[in-house]
């Protein structure tokens, strides 16, 4: 509901008390022959109506205040949340972002060091992804890549992260216990289920992908060289024929 200025609540009850008190004006005179006794009975009555009248338009008034700056806080709160989830999550897809994965594999390495376990960090590129864009166009580009959020969503522990690192890179943080069999378990179903074809606008794209994978704090006890060596060993298996899962040493 719109809640009319300040100024103008103002102006329209400035307007509402002048006309009372000209009506009262008018009152005392129209009874001007009555007794003092009763003329001052009767200004007293008045008196309390206009009072209880002015008691009731601050009252309003002050809520309308109160409301006001209750929609003001709330819709600052929800602009903040939105450009904090905007900073930490990928536009398209929705999933988290370089910053908030490398934030998360700060906090696995921190957890898996103290408890003397594992994390893992598989860097997941699609092979041959730009003719899909030059071929049926970036909405259909697009629509690849939300499927294959959404794959990768399926496929992984639901203690980890997927997140969308940029262009058409992925990557997926998984936490303690896992070693480097079970992560490469993990890599092999992942290109398993983003070989399957993906049906869009009436035809079947194929992709693939080349996966590097890092175990902390083995191969790193920071974020940032966790990820580095999973870049590393994502690299290498691209230079050896693609569609691979290569472990960082």
């Amino acid at each position: 509901m719109h809640t009319p200025p300040v100024h103008y609540l103002f102006f329209s009850t400035a307007i509402f008390f002048a006309a009372l008190l000209m009506a009262l004006e008018y009152d005392l005179i129209r009874n001007w022959d009555l007794k003092p006794s009763e003329q001052k009975k009767l200004q007293v009555e008045e008196i309390f109506v206009l009072a209880s009248i002015l008691i009731a338009e601050l009252l309003i008034f002050s809520w309308r205040r109160m409301r006001d700056r209750a929609d003001e806080l709330m819709r600052r709160m929800a602009a903040e949340q939105d450009a904090h989830q905007s900073a930490r999550h990928d536009t398209l897809t929705g999933l988290p972002n370089r910053k908030l994965f490398a934030e998360r594999a700060g906090e696995a390495l921190s957890n898996s060091w103290n408890r003397g376990t594992d994390c893992a960090v598989l860097l997941i590129d699609l092979d041959g992804f730009k003719p899909i864009n030059d071929t049926w166009g970036h909405a259909s580009g697009d629509a690849a890549l939300l499927e294959v959020a959404e794959r990768l969503k399926s496929c992984s522990p639901k203690t980890g992260m997927v997140a969308r690192l940029g262009g058409d890179e992925f990557a997926v943080l998984c936490e303690a216990p896992l070693g480097g069999t079970a992560a490469t378990s993990l890599a092999q179903g992942i290109l398993r289920e983003l070989e399957k074809p993906i049906g869009i606008n009436g035809h079947n794209i194929a992709i693939s992908a080349t996966i590097g994978i890092a175990i902390g704090p083995a191969n790193g006890r920071r974020a940032e060289d966790l990820i580095h060596a999973a870049d590393l060993a994502m690299y290498e298996g691209k230079r050896s024929g693609r569609g691979t899962v290569v472990m960082a040493t």
